[in-house]
């Protein structure tokens, strides 16, 4: 058999750990590199958990790495210039991902992988070092390499680990690709710890260098980055330094192993003190070379050939992860060619290669763009050390003081779409005129070429972050910029405008740019640009559901810290990103994590970054230590006087509070602390509150026979912290959230110990509480984890058959003999299969409600439900037996109770007006609501496979769907007419669904940037012939007429998915108003108009009139939205058009705080309203 020959070009810390990994039978491995491999580089480099995991685990070389003389870096230490610790970091890595932060000399380092890579101890024969070969030429198909002797060399695959400088890299490409410099530069010391102590006290009294941390000191724009290496042996330090404030060449500094100057260096360092200048002066060598890295290429591989490391995708060393990532590459292709041992056709090669690419690609891009971002430069500013980007945002938070004539800071430019070529050239910025400002100063021609990238293997290109932010950039790990057209192979970057300029991203050469969207608002010019035409693979991403909006900053307080976690290597992120690589089974399909979905989102999304990752070490109680809640924090009186008017009779007992208090202390253990615990009285106060709020709407715990019951305490502690999360006092909200993980938890481990319970009442009870709870809590863990376990509360219902008519029997006071404990009996038993019945209906609902919001289909079919409708809310709230008895003879006298149900009335709605009187009217009626939302969803669904259907067939399929359409939207309008007048929720939900019927509920998401700047603009064309059709002015005269409802809803009722409806409906009426916008300025623009033949005003909110129906059937009329400003006489409306996108979102807010008050200082927005405020209001302030 042929043996499998692979020549590695470069004999660095890629190209030996690509050796081992690749080592095996039949192989014969060949590495070529260019040095001789004898001078020592003096510097350290650290193996981050990621890879020290995978060299000690999965290539067993944890022996050689203690006699590398590792050091396990225990942590980060931050010094100001006067030598005083100012903060700690411990990393904990061992404990959280399984294997240490290792530091090395890197000569150490790179001998032990040589060794391995060479040992004739290890499995597959050694590899072959061919020292002073330079590879000067490579021909991708054949597989062969020229060496500078003129020497071929031929092979089966060519894996390239040649550097930053990489020569392979433009065989791959096919075009020369170099590496672009970033600003900054880095000295490199490496000091003998003896001398330090010897020569140098002063430092040494300050931080010692023997200690196993990484120090670092920032000041004057510039980071020393200092820790030890060999045992303590010596000492390493990295002084990274902006290029404008050195005094030497930094372009003439693009190798490893490039001298520096230590008297230019002590130069730039003028300003440092001295005690910490003086020790440059004692390193052997000094080495300088400037810091470049590369922008994600479109492939890494061509024929037999395949790029790794910083060949395929070099990146700073802020987040000290290039070695690492050279390393991930090498477990790639160790996994993905392990089964390969003779040589390879080029198609099976071509398979493997590629595999190796999908599965590495986003990662690596992703860590490369964490590497930028935490290379910003920092400033001083007061007392603090920021970075522009948190200075720009403090600007952008005082823009409503510049509209008050207050002093703000200058704004700075908007980013130009494309520079010319005059202005590029120069490193300049350039506007978006033509010609732009600086070429009419200089009288040149302004031209603007774009550059046309072949987009090998169609292969999605990530967006990064610049090393500065745009000015309205909001708080983020990782902040991305609007993207705009890319210009030539790279981008310089100049220090100079390190406030204008922002990274460009790639866009395919085929997405043009129109400069005839200068008068639409700048999110549309740079986001929305129509006529997009692309042959982009589609990666398989998990659509972003509104719930990815929820931001988790307000759980927890932490302490402000001096220095951003950008200074450190973000652990967490990296690590987190992706698994390691085992193997190739796991790896068929690679699909993008949530950090690079997010970083290609539209601008006005740049806050929905937060997307809940799981984590390895996160818990139910990981984000709070303890219980917040004290017998001092007061319930609002609001609550206390829903208490007082229902009289729930009993109260909670000291055995059951402790009960409660067991429960809580046995289920979190020692993750949460609990130094004391609510009295018995408190408890039964907030429990009592926490039924009160189920009364509101669908009631489906029995106030008056809840304490007749020996109650478990699991539905115990989740009425508590339903009575909690109603309260507006932040101390009170949390505990709520806190006891809803503790029901969360407790529940699981009641049923693995007893499988009986999924059976039990106050189970499904309990189970349901904290489901309503997290669902739509506002923080994003919490309600990702609520929906995923509806389905075996779902799942528990559906095989108890309690969806189902058999399970219900007829149950009247006619059963019960003449004595009061027969009454009481049966009284209770008949209350217990009413709340079976109610539960069953309001999981349904909550099922409806969150498919709505995250788009998606319900868990249960409204076919299912064949249970009989609830009784009538007045029996079901009879205090006690002989007024159900009594009420039952004088209302409604009946010896058999009906049996009609959702199936029933979903089957033939106009049965709505003939509910037995015995039933709960209110209940029928949502319910017909949220089984005809369902029908709803399925009929869009089917308007979008219509699209896409034959031609033949697509006539007859759209004339379905129009008439299917009709017949809902009939059906709808119908159901508020049947008396009596439904509560405002059910009209909030009435008009909501007929809302949802009118437009396409994902394209309205892709457009607004959930999926990404590409799918912004794929959704534009469609979105804009919507906006001209009749469907579409129906649509947003619902939307007008949901936030209309939404204003009649009592106090502090619009929570969960009403809150949501308020937020849909907003942005529909934003998008409608983003497209009419443009028109509308164009318009104008040809045909001025006065203020007296402007169309007449539509008022979306208001009641239906004669211009209302003008514009329905006619498009006559300017839309707009009633928004009420305060005075002394009282509230007065103003009209406010939707082709002002902003007005649209303040009236939105406006309806939420009105909804929503908050007279004491001490009590907040809900955490999802406060977070659907903000995000409302970030998309209403685009430019």
């Amino acid at each position: 058999m042929a043996p499998f020959r692979i020549v590695i070009v470069g004999g660095g810390i890629a190209g030996f750990t690509a050796a081992i990994a690749l080592r095996g039978p039949n192989r014969h491995i060949t590495i070529l590199e260019q040095s001789t491999l004898n001078k020592e580089i003096g510097a350290l480099i650290s193996l981050q958990p990621n890879a020290s995991r995978i060299v000690e685990s999965k290539w067993n070389l944890s022996k050689e790495l203690l006699e590398a003389r590792q050091m396990v870096d225990e942590g980060f230490r931050i010094y100001n210039t006067e030598g005083h610790l100012v903060n700690t970091i411990p990393l904990l890595t061992k404990e959280k991902y399984g294997a240490e932060r290792l530091l090395f000399h890197r000569r150490d380092l790179h001998e032990t992988l040589k060794r391995a890579a060479v040992s004739p101890t290890r499995a597959g024969d050694p590899a072959i070092v061919r020292v002073s070969s330079r590879v000067v030429d490579c021909d991708a198909l054949k597989g062969t390499v020229t060496l500078d002797s003129g020497e071929i060399v031929e092979s089966d695959l060519i894996v390239g680990a040649d550097g930053i400088h990489s020569m392979l890299r433009k065989h791959v490409l096919e075009e020369a690709v170099s590496p672009m410099p970033t600003g900054h530069s880095a000295y490199r010391l490496m000091i003998p710890t003896e001398i330090l102590e010897k020569e140098e006290p002063d430092f040494c009294a300050k931080i010692n260098p023997q200690e196993p941390f990484t120090s670092m000191i920032v000041a004057h724009n510039c980071r020393l980055i200092m820790g030890p290496g060999r045992q303590g042996e010596v000492y390493g330090v990295v002084a990274l330094v902006p290029d404008e404030q050195m005094t030497e060449d930094p372009h003439a500094k693009q190798s490893w192993v490039a001298e520096g100057d230590l008297k230019k260096m002590m130069e730039t360092f003028v300003d440092f003190p001295s005690w910490v200048k003086n020790i440059f002066k004692h390193s052997p060598d000094l080495g300088l070379w400037q810091l470049r890295d590369l922008d994600p290429l479109q492939t890494w591989h061509r024929g037999r050939v395949l790029i790794i490391g910083d060949a395929a995708h070099a990146m700073l060393p802020t987040q000290g992860q290039g070695a690492s990532q050279a390393i991930e590459d090498s477990e790639a292709l160790g996994a993905f060619f392990e089964e390969i041992v003779e040589q390879p056709s080029l198609e099976i090669l071509t398979k493997a290669l590629e595999d190796v690419f999908q599965a590495r690609y986003a990662r690596a891009c992703l860590i490369q763009a964490y590497s930028r971002q935490a290379a910003k430069p920092a400033i001083a500013h007061g007392n603090k050390v920021v970075t522009i980007d948190v200075l720009q945002r403090h600007q952008a938070v005082h823009e409503k003081d510049e509209n008050e004539g207050k002093k703000t800071p200058r704004r700075a430019r908007e980013r130009a779409i494309e520079a010319c070529d005059a202005c590029a050239t120069a490193k300049l910025s350039c506007d978006n005129e033509r010609p732009c400002q600086r070429c009419q100063s200089k009288q040149v021609e302004c031209v603007a070429k774009r550059s046309r990238l072949s987009n090998h293997n169609n292969a999605p290109l990530p967006q990064f972050s610049a090393m500065t932010t745009t000015p309205d950039s909001r708080p983020s790990d990782f902040s991305v910029p609007p993207t705009t057209e890319y210009s030539g192979g790279h981008e310089i970057y100049d220090a100079n405008f390190a406030h204008d300029l922002t990274l460009d991203s790639f866009i395919p050469s085929t997405v043009p740019v129109y400069p005839d969207l200068n008068n639409f608002p700048a999110f549309f010019e740079q986001v929305m640009l129509p006529n997009v035409e692309m042959e982009l693979r589609q990666e398989t991403q998990q659509p972003r559901g509104v719930f990815d909006f929820m931001l988790d900053t307000d759980f927890i307080f932490p302490e402000n810290d001096l220095f951003d976690t950008n200074f450190m290597p973000d652990l967490d992120l990296i690590l987190e990103t992706g698994p390691s690589i085992c193997g190739s089974e796991d790896l068929q399909n690679p699909h993008l994590g949530d950090h690079e979905s997010a970083s290609r989102r539209a601008a006005a999304f740049r806050k929905s970054f937060w997307l809940w990752v799981p984590e390895k070490n996160q818990h139910a109680f990981s984000e709070e230590g303890r219980i917040p809640l004290r017998d001092g924090d007061t319930i609002s009186p609001n609550h206390r006087n829903r208490l007082q008017s229902l009289q729930i009779p009993g109260k909670l007992s000291m055995h059951s509070r402790d009960d409660i208090f067991k429960l809580v202390v046995r289920t979190a253990g020692s993750r949460l602390s609990v130094s004391s615990f609510p009295s018995a009285e408190y408890l039964d106060t907030l429990i009592k509150v926490g039924i009160g709020k189920r009364t509101e709407t669908d009631a489906w715990i029995h106030p008056y026979t809840f304490y007749d019951q020996k109650l478990r305490p699991e539905l115990l502690t989740g009425l508590v912290a339903a009575g909690c999360v109603c309260c507006g006092l932040a101390s009170i909200n949390k505990t709520g959230i806190v006891l809803q993980e503790i029901t969360r938890v407790s529940l699981a481990q009641l049923v693995e110990e007893d499988n009986s319970v999924l059976r039990d009442l106050q189970w499904l009870q309990a189970s349901m509480l904290w489901l309503d709870i997290g669902i739509f809590c506002g923080y994003r863990r919490k309600m990702q984890i609520a929906e995923s376990y509806l389905q075996p509360l779902c799942t528990a219902f559906r095989r108890a058959a309690a969806f189902d008519r058999s399970t219900y029997s007829t149950i009247t006071p006619y059963m019960a003999g003449d004595d009061e404990p027969s009454l009481n009996n049966v009284w209770h038993e008949w209350v217990r299969q009413e709340s079976l019945k109610r539960l069953a209906y309001h999981l349904f609902g909550h099922d409806v409600e969150v498919a709505m919001a995250m788009n998606r289909p319900a868990l249960t079919s409204y076919t299912e439900l064949t249970l009989p409708f609830p009784a009538a809310t007045d029996l079901w709230l009879a205090p006690t037996a002989t007024a159900w008895r009594d009420l039952w003879n004088t209302k409604y006298r009946i010896l058999e109770v009906s049996d009609f149900s959702l199936r029933d009335l979903l089957s033939d709605p106009s049965l709505m007006t003939h509910v037995p009187m015995e039933m709960d009217f209110n209940i029928a009626r949502t319910a017909l609501l949220q089984g005809m939302a369902n029908q709803v969803w399925e009929t869009r669904q089917q308007m979008v496979l219509s699209q896409g259907s034959k031609p033949e067939t697509r006539a007859m399929a759209r004339l379905w769907l129009q008439s299917r359409q009709d017949d809902l939207y009939t059906t709808l309008k119908s159901i508020p007419e049947s008396p009596p007048a439904p509560p405002p929720v059910t009209t909030l939900l009435n008009e909501f669904v007929m809302m949802y019927l009118h437009f396409d509920f994902d394209a309205i998401q892709r457009f607004v940037g959930t999926l990404g700047e590409l799918d912004a603009r794929r959704a534009y064309p469609g979105l804009r012939d919507w906006s001209h059709t009749k469907e579409a002015r129906t649509g947003i005269w619902h939307a007008g007429q949901t936030l209309r409802a939404a204003r009649t809803v009592k106090s502090y009722q619009l929570r969960g998915f009403d809150a949501m409806t308020i937020y849909h409906a907003a942005l529909v009426l934003w998008v409608y108003g983003l497209l009419q916008c443009g028109e509308s300025k164009r318009f104008e623009a040809k045909t001025p108009m006065n203020e007296t033949d402007l169309p007449p005003c539509v008022w979306l909110d208001g009641p239906e009139d004669m211009p209302t129906k003008a514009f329905l059937c006619h498009g006559i009329g300017r839309p707009g939205l009633t928004m009420t400003q305060g005075g002394p006489d009282g509230d007065t409306p103003m009209f406010c058009e939707l082709s002002k996108p902003r007005s649209v979102m303040a009236v939105a807010r406006q309806v939420f705080e009105k909804n929503c008050p908050c007279p004491f200082p001490e009590e907040r927005l809900p955490p999802m309203i406060q977070n659907l405020c903000e995000l409302i209001e970030d998309l209403g302030n685009l430019p």
